[in-house]
């Protein structure tokens, strides 16, 4: 199975004598490193999000592959990465950046005719979206024009489809590691749509202080209730056996540990950790 092909789309990816390592990321705050390959060597490919905490490249067939037809709603999306060699001090490493950055480190190279002439400095920008969610930009910084020995390190390239192979095994390459990514993204949707019925609780709870007068429970023409609803302290108030109950009700599997403790602010912090 081939996951990437090159950014221009027509020649075929080659990787030479470069063996199977994995794909570093942006971490740091900032990030220098030298561009070996010019924009149309470089790779690109789609990345699911899994919630076992290892990536896994798209197979391209929506109608068959296994994020694309996940039911984990973050696991369905899928961003495009684009993978490039680089030097890192001594070693030659393969990074996957973000479409945006490779954009910048692309149209640099539209300016001034290469890539590969200097190190380039990533910045990684953190924000806060107004809805308390954490938003990433980055900057890109040209440094001192410095010649290096490209040819001398192509052999030491990083067999970039052997690593996106070895990523999709980590999630599907076999039954078991299959069976736990299927069921950690089901467990993980069942925690999203609690986290999101929490936040509306508390958003709603808002809303209502700041009314003069609160809207009534139950609206004309309703024919049956709406999902409850529970705050903090409405589970804090909960004896073991209810809570446990609720819990069961959001498709929240709590640990035996936790059940033989006895302790209800224990599986309460637990649930809202989730």
């Amino acid at each position: 199975m081939k996951f990437g092909k090159t950014w221009n789309q027509n020649a075929e990816t080659t990787s030479e004598g470069g063996s199977s390592d994995y794909l570093r990321y942006f971490k740091d705050a900032e990030t220098t490193f030298r561009v070996l390959q010019e924009p149309q060597d470089w790779v690109e490919y789609w990345e699911h999000f899994n919630p076992n905490g290892f990536p896994f490249p798209c197979t391209g067939d929506r109608q068959n592959c296994p994020g694309c037809t996940s039911s984990n709603e973050k696991m369905q999306k899928a961003s495009k990465k684009i993978a490039i060699q680089v030097l890192q001090g001594e070693w030659v490493n393969a990074f996957k950046v973000p479409k945006t950055v490779a954009d910048k480190l692309a149209n640099r190279a539209n300016r001034i005719g290469t890539v590969t002439d200097r190190d380039y400095t990533i910045y990684k920008v953190q924000s806060k979206n107004s809805d308390g969610s954490t938003k990433t930009d980055y900057d890109v910084e040209g440094n001192e024009k410095i010649p290096v020995d490209i040819s001398a390190l192509e052999p030491k390239f990083k067999d970039v489809e052997a690593i996106l192979q070895k990523m999709y095994d980590q999630s599907w390459g076999s039954g078991d590691s299959a069976m736990v990514t299927k069921d950690n993204a089901e467990q993980g949707q069942v925690q999203d749509n609690l986290r999101a019925r929490l936040r509306e609780q508390q958003m709603r709870t808002t809303e209502q202080m700041k009314e003069e007068r609160p809207e009534p429970e139950w609206a004309a023409g309703k024919s049956e209730p709406e999902p409850k609803m529970w705050t903090e302290e409405e589970l804090r108030a909960l004896d073991m056996e209810n809570l446990l109950d609720v819990c069961r009700s959001e498709g929240m599997n709590v640990p035996q540990e936790l059940r033989d403790t006895k302790d209800t602010d224990k599986v309460v912090d637990w649930l809202l950790d989730q």
